[in-house]
């Protein structure tokens, strides 16, 4: 589990400098499956279902490919949505 949280903490560390550089513009960040959903648990919890649910209700199905809008208010995620 340590290794898990290390490198969550690195994500994120990373991620917190692009979102200081590019504060309120878009960007694009494209990654594998597996490091998008370790670094969605950021915000996401898993269920029952071993599915990653966002803000109590929203139920994210993370398949590869798959696209995701994340919005931020400075490096504070206030919405999260899955595009189909």
């Amino acid at each position: 589990m340590e290794k898990v949280q290390s490198k969550l903490e690195k994500e994120w560390i990373n991620f917190d400098k692009i979102l200081k550089e590019y504060e309120g513009k878009r960007i694009a960040v494209i990654s594998h499956g597996g490091s998008i959903k370790f670094f969605l648990l950021n915000w996401c919890t898993v269920n029952e279902n071993v599915k990653l649910v966002y803000n109590e209700n929203t139920i994210l199905n993370i398949k590869s490919p798959c696209l995701l809008k994340l919005t931020f208010r400075k490096n504070e995620l206030i919405n999260l949505e899955q595009i189909d």
